[in-house]
């Protein structure tokens, strides 16, 4: 299942919208077979308006469920990016700061350590988020310099002020660190991607004991309900993974501050 979604991924949008709507028409017209053949024999008629009114509710569910989830994996994509973006703005404040703040040789070897971070997050931690995999290479780049600032002496300073704003742009940036490291990395959770699958079938069953006069009419309902929950369940798959989806969040803070400090 991993392979399949990491495939997934590796396409463009067009492209994963395209698999999911074709999973979703070929298990509708399945179930909408099956379900035809379950209910060979039965007098719908008699039931049809309480038949009609169970479909609208379950329908209105499910369109609340979906939209439930789109939302859901949404906010956490965005957490991502503005993660990504706070803590780069970060880095850069603890870099400037070095300058400021240090003599040398501490400033120098600070902002060589922050750049250097930068340089570990972009070339060896990002190419693994975009494959799905949170190992945090970037992790002893953060320790060096972290374990740096920790034993620059106060002496370094010009006075105990400049020395506590230089401590506090570290231990910020280590706050926006850490709140990256978090956001983004949680998967929808299974149940509700059953939920969402439950959803469907149940959908596309109705649909099999409703429609039931002709090919025609039978495909004509079910292509369009098909194409729409494909296309909503490609979002949330997606946007569920935010550095590596359609919509993959991308190391540019990072990047921009490297290409700054150059």
């Amino acid at each position: 299942m991993h392979e399949f979604g990491n495939f997934l991924v590796s396409l463009p949008v067009w492209g994963q919208a395209l698999v999911f709507m074709s999973i979703t028409l070929v298990a509708g017209e399945l179930i909408a077979r099956v379900t035809q053949r379950l209910a060979r024999g039965l007098d719908l008629g008699r039931e049809l308006t309480v038949t009609v009114a169970v479909y609208t509710v379950v329908g209105t569910t499910y369109g609340i469920l979906l939209s439930f989830a789109v939302s859901l994996v949404w906010g956490e994509n965005s957490g991502a990016a503005t993660a990504v973006s706070n803590e780069a703005q970060a880095l850069s404040q603890l870099h400037r700061s070095a300058g400021f703040t240090l003599a040398q040789p501490y400033a120098g070897e600070a902002q060589a350590l922050a750049r250097n971070y930068a340089q570990a997050v972009v070339e060896r931690e990002w190419p693994e988020l975009r494959r799905h995999e949170f190992t945090h290479t970037s992790r002893d780049a953060a320790n060096r310099l972290a374990d740096f600032a920790g034993q620059i002496p106060q002496t370094a300073a010009a006075n105990p002020a400049s020395y506590m704003l230089f401590q506090g742009h570290v231990t910020r940036w280590l706050e926006a660190r850490q709140q990256r490291l978090t956001a983004g990395i949680t998967d929808l959770p299974r149940p509700m991607w059953g939920a969402l699958m439950l959803g469907a079938l149940v959908l596309f069953s109705f649909h099999g004991a409703l429609v039931t006069q002709t090919s025609r009419a039978r495909y004509l309902l079910l292509v369009p309900l098909a194409m729409i929950i494909g296309v909503q369940l490609c979002m949330v798959f997606t946007l569920d993974r935010p550095y590596a989806g359609a919509f993959a969040v991308d190391p540019q803070p990072f990047i921009d501050f490297i290409d700054a400090m150059r």
